[in-house]
């Protein structure tokens, strides 16, 4: 075992190891690869980002501010303070003076009809025209105040109130209260041009904006999920730029104490950093890193580079000019450590299944040996006792004769005794050779044209004054009529004398055995049947193995070699026959030996068999 086993655990453990090995190579060569790709795509990313700095209208560029005294100017931040020429702000104070204050709507829509026709610029014919649909609205008017809110809302998208609000949202949400198929194809196209044109808008007009899709686009629920989701966009974008402001201190210090120029910020991530310089102040860049990141990627080999999520703990670092960011990089899809892993695998699993089966084959061997070398041991011990038994018998016989004076009845009782011993002696010795022979295979018959009821008789005849002193009854029944056939006689009187002598061992109290010769088809079946103890149907088997005995707490008893049912079935099998059993415990054992008998007008010829 050790001399098979420890190889072979060499063996593994050197695959294993071997393994081990190529998967810290191939990590290793993995991490490296990952860095390369992550160095070239900085540079490619740094060569990007340099092009939007020197051309901020980059569609890339979510928006673009003023850093001033430290602070972020978002691009809305005091656009909408002062909408309205002094004339128009006056005569729209009035006008709301009669409105809200004596009450007098028909002196408030006069007066606003008036600065109406007077205004000269958009930003103050929109705000009067508001605040006349307004009042229109109040008087029941209503159908002077929807055409009032209709020519509202072709105003520009940048005319807007003190909020930031564009005018015409006001005019989309008043419309959407009874709307025609006009309004509706209006305000949807309103609603298209601002998500197209994503202008400067505050958060509060988004807001607005978000409250007048729904109805916009109610019949049509894909372009309505499609409005949601770019008012959705544009709200997370404005939300976004309020937080970058609020860090913005933070930011300035960074790019005082680095020489790095961008930074991340957000989920999902925006790259800031500085612009070029502006009578305000310098110009903060926000860029979309998804987008960036795309373009930069594009023209590099082993797939595209994707910006990791803020707090990841895997990907590769950009390095020094993008503190804190990092980029997933796929790996490679090189199949040759794949298939070299595969390969000592399958090795191992290899030597593993050899190993296995040596030692399985071992253990079987080791196994049937130490059985063979029980079975000679026991063999040993019955051979003794077998022989010790018969040249007990004649040597106390022989010394009866020699010691006293007998008459002649018993010296001729003793006489037989001592010669059925001698030949019992010899039968034991006779198994013992023939055995011999056949484990060498120089066993052979000489067979001659013989009758087979001479050989039964003969057999029964050997055995008939031992089984008579011992008070058995053998009855013989032989077909004298079945031809001659060819046969060791003497080697198939030994197979008969052997079922004979099992049936005396195994009759038990029974004292009858029946040998019967006749013909079954094309076959002589010579039967030997006894009343004995019979033989269990799971041992039957096995009773023609050499040395085995069946186990039991009678059989242990009886003297035996267990070679007499080995050469009964050898002898049968070299004539070309057959030994069947039938038996069952406590019901006896009945043993046939079935020879082929010869076809009718077939010579019979002499021959040597083995």
């Amino acid at each position: 075992m050790l001399a098979i086993a420890l190889p072979c655990l060499g063996v593994v453990g050197l695959g294993v190891r071997l393994i081990v090995e190529q998967d810290e190579l191939a990590q290793k060569r993995a991490g490296d690869e990952r860095r390369l790709r992550a160095s070239d795509f900085e540079h490619a990313l740094v060569t990007r980002l340099e092009d939007i700095r020197r051309h901020p209208d980059s569609p890339a560029v979510m928006f673009t501010a003023v850093l001033s005294d430290d602070r972020l100017v978002l691009p809305w931040d005091g656009l909408y303070q002062q909408l309205l020429t002094p004339a128009a702000r006056q005569a729209l104070t009035a006008a709301e003076r009669e409105e809200f204050a004596a009450g007098r709507l028909e002196s408030a829509q006069s007066q606003l009809r008036t600065a109406l026709e007077a205004a000269q610029i958009g930003g103050d014919a929109a705000s009067l025209r508001l605040a006349l649909a307004r009042v229109l609205a109040k008087q029941s008017r209503r159908a002077e105040a929807i055409d009032q809110y209709r020519t509202l809302l072709d105003t520009a998208v940048d005319i807007a109130d003190e909020n930031g609000i564009p005018l015409a949202f006001y005019a989309a949400e008043r419309l959407e209260e009874a709307p025609t198929s006009s309004d509706v194809e209006a305000i949807t196209a309103l609603i298209d041009q601002v998500l197209a044109k994503r202008p400067r808008l505050p958060p509060a007009a988004w807001y607005e904006l978000r409250t007048i899709v729904p109805r916009a686009a109610a019949a049509n629920a894909a372009r309505l999920a499609a409005m949601k989701a770019g008012v959705d966009r544009q709200i997370a974008d404005v939300e976004h730029a309020l937080a970058l402001q609020r860090d913005a201190p933070s930011l300035v210090a960074q790019w005082k104490s680095s020489n790095s120029l961008w930074f991340g910020h957000g989920e999902p991530p925006w790259l800031v950093g500085l612009g070029p310089n502006t009578p305000a102040g310098p110009l903060v860049l926000a860029v979309d890193a998804r987008a960036v990141t795309d373009a930069a990627s594009a023209g590099l080999a082993g797939g595209p580079v994707t910006m990791a999520p803020s707090g990841s703990v895997d990907g590769e670092w950009l390095g020094d000019r993008f503190p804190g960011l990092k980029v997933t990089v796929p790996e490679s899809s090189d199949s040759a450590p794949t298939l070299q892993r595969a390969f000592y695998l399958a090795g191992l699993v290899t030597v593993a299944v050899i190993t296995l089966l040596g030692a399985y084959l071992l253990l079987r061997d080791v196994r049937r040996d130490m059985q063979l070398a029980e079975l000679r041991s026991q063999f040993v011990s019955s051979v003794s006792h077998e022989l010790k038994t018969p040249l007990t018998a004649i040597r106390l016989f022989a010394e009866t004769l020699q010691s006293t004076r007998a008459d002649a009845r018993m010296r001729a009782d003793y006489l037989d005794t001592i010669v059925n011993e001698s030949e019992r002696l010899t039968r034991l010795l006779d198994n013992i050779l023939d055995f011999s022979r056949i484990e060498q295979g120089r066993k052979a018959y000489r067979t001659e044209p013989a009758s087979l009821a001479a050989i039964v008789n003969a057999a029964a005849r050997g055995l008939g004054y031992p089984l008579e002193q011992q008070g058995f009854l053998i009855t013989v029944d032989a077909d004298e009529t079945l031809p001659p056939i060819a046969v060791d006689a003497d080697a198939l009187q030994q197979a008969i004398v052997n079922l004979l002598t099992n049936a005396v061992k195994y009759s038990g109290r029974a004292r009858t055995i029946d040998v019967r010769l006749a013909r079954d088809g094309d076959e002589a079946v010579i039967s030997v049947r006894d009343a004995g103890i019979g033989i269990a149907r799971a041992d039957q088997p096995r009773i023609f193995e050499r040395f085995y005995r069946v186990a039991g707490p009678y059989t242990d008893r009886i003297p035996g070699t267990g070679l007499g049912l080995t050469i009964v079935d050898h002898i049968v099998h070299a004539h070309g026959g057959r030994v069947v059993v039938d038996s069952e415990p406590g019901r006896g054992s009945t043993f046939s030996i079935r020879l082929p008998l010869p076809a009718a007008g077939r010579p019979i010829a002499a021959e040597a068999v083995s």
